[in-house]
């Protein structure tokens, strides 16, 4: 009983003291400007969601941008990129969208569809790119993006803004996290001077992460460690009872 109260207490702190190492590591390439960070654009890839909007021909598109009574993804107006990196479009059946972007994929899918109509106009949307909003924001969570340029500002606008406990001075953008040298900027938004400068594009698959102000981290984890001992008094109360 003894050795697993005593686990039951390890595992108990090291639970409350986790949340507070989000995107710590060492690891991390840090860069001091707007440069540090890769412009990418998106490249289509297995599981993405497509639209596709074939100009005056509204029996061959899916979702289509040109249509009045657009549907989109909440309609399941697309089609999926299968493990393979096909995609099956009206009229032309299979094809490998795998590795293009979606400039690319309109060019390919007009040359196609020219073979069955005159002077195509095709559009291709990607409606599954989002990016992640992680710490001391109002509303963290996934957001959808559609326009080409997002910048930070708008979207921790969209999360409806920093909370009290928000460190506006060391915000981080991370990119291609999960990769071997993930990309991580850090950014100063308290000093309006910085706001231009810093106010950066967000591309898909990006994370943004609030942390907490030093003062008011500890405010918080006190919290936690206040209920983590009320949990192991109780357990201690329990032992005591047993024995």
């Amino acid at each position: 009983m003894k050795k697993v109260f005593k686990i039951l207490i390890t595992l108990t702190v090291l639970s409350s003291c986790q949340s507070a190492q989000l995107f710590q590591s060492k690891n991390y390439q840090q860069f001091p400007d707007n440069d540090g960070l890769e412009i990418l654009e998106h490249k289509i890839r297995p599981d993405d969601k497509l639209s596709l909007s074939v100009w005056e021909h509204n029996e061959l598109s899916m979702g289509s941008i040109f249509d009045i009574y657009n549907s989109n993804e909440v309609y399941g107006k697309w089609v999926l990129v299968d493990k393979n990196g096909d995609a099956v479009f009206p009229l032309l059946d299979k094809v490998n969208v795998e590795g293009l972007s979606v400039r690319e994929a309109s060019d390919l899918l007009a040359e196609k569809y020219a073979e069955h109509i005159v002077d195509p106009i095709v559009v291709v949307k990607v409606l599954n790119l989002q990016v992640s909003i992680l710490g001391e924001v109002k509303n963290p969570g996934q957001y959808k993006i559609e326009k080409r340029r997002n910048s930070l500002l708008d979207l921790l606008a969209e999360a409806g803004g920093l909370t009290y406990y928000g460190n506006s001075k060391k915000i981080r953008v991370v990119r291609g996290e999960g990769t071997v040298n993930p990309q991580v900027m850090e950014i100063d938004l308290s000093d309006a001077d910085n706001l231009q400068k810093y106010d950066i594009t967000i591309y898909a698959d990006d994370v943004i992460y609030v942390p907490a102000k030093g003062k008011q981290q500890f405010d918080k984890q006190s919290q936690s460690f206040v209920a983590v001992a009320s949990i192991l008094t109780s357990l201690a109360l329990i032992y005591s009872i047993i024995n």
